[in-house]
């Protein structure tokens, strides 16, 4: 804890969808990208970002993003100054369109692989429909106006690193280096409460002294279950606590049935599903009905 800083877990409000600036930070880069985020990542995405900008770090100050894939999270720190390390177990290549916006270097080059790493490679098979949506979102979202505004500014831009490698080992990044930590609601795909606790140990390993990592993941007011539809952990209070060793913490998490109504009450959200949800059962909103059966938290973990 730094100062009157203290370590928080919030329930991730669709209030945050009112801070207009921010939200059209985070739109920004997804109408850019064309891209398509999961039904609450708007949340957890405005959110970070908000707890990032708080922090009031310098240009070039590096940020390391677990779990990242090829989420929109690194892009958006790299397009705001910092450079971003970008851990994942899964192999990635470098996006042409982000390649010729950021400086990114690539080291997956490792045989590295789980049972969530292999859903996502049979989720992201190729399918006309999905091509057809896109591209039919870029004329939409006038994806080419962005991108163009961004070619514009990419010297104010920083640095993405894609490193494939488990987060409960980041030996190759010395203790005390790294200015913050995000991770966008990938944790709870970790095998193991265990596995995760030494990931968490890790990151404030890494993380420089007075400094926080901003996690969002999965909350369940029932017992913690791997849930078999989305491939992850529902984490519970109890759980959560003993994996991030919280102790003296804010919470609004007694407000855990006001925060359901609100999400399920949320007609920004149920308007903008993205369209691979519509044919797929295996997924935090099966075939894209809208009928939410967990909340996003986020979690505040000061060094």
């Amino acid at each position: 804890m730094k100062g009157n800083r203290k370590d928080e877990m919030e329930f991730l409000s669709p209030d945050l969808l009112n801070d207009k600036s921010s939200k059209k930070e985070i739109y920004y880069w997804i109408k850019m990208f064309v891209a398509a985020v999961g039904w609450h990542y708007p949340l957890d995405l405005i959110w970070q970002y908000n707890k990032i900008k708080a922090l009031n770090l310098p240009t070039g100050a590096t940020i390391l993003d677990a779990g990242a894939g090829y989420g929109m999270m690194q892009y958006i720190l790299a397009g705001n100054g910092y450079n971003v390390i970008s851990v994942d177990f899964l192999r990635r290549r470098i996006p042409l369109l982000q390649s010729w916006l950021f400086t990114i270097s690539n080291d997956d080059d490792k045989n590295l692989g789980n049972d969530y790493t292999e859903h996502l490679i049979k989720s992201s098979k190729f399918k006309y429909s999905k091509v057809f949506n896109k591209v039919r979102l870029m004329f939409v979202n006038s994806s080419v106006l962005y991108y163009l505004f961004g070619l514009l500014n990419k010297k104010k831009y920083g640095s993405i690193k894609f490193v494939q490698a488990d987060f409960t080992d980041l030996s190759f990044i010395p203790s005390n280096s790294v200015d913050a930590i995000v991770s966008t609601s990938a944790v709870e795909h970790n095998p193991s409460h265990t596995s995760l606790k030494k990931g968490i140990n890790e990151f404030t390993r890494v993380l420089k002294p007075n400094s926080a990592m901003f996690i969002t993941t999965s909350f369940t007011n029932k017992e913690c279950v791997f849930d078999k539809q989305s491939k992850g952990y529902l984490y519970d209070e109890k759980t959560l606590l003993n994996i991030f060793n919280l102790v003296n913490y804010k919470s609004n998490l007694s407000e855990y049935s006001s925060a359901f109504d609100e999400m399920h009450s949320c007609s920004f959200l149920k308007d903008n599903i993205p369209y691979y949800y519509k044919d797929n059962p295996n997924c935090g909103l099966p075939f894209g009905v809208w009928n939410p059966y967990y909340l996003p938290i986020g979690v505040v973990k000061w060094k």
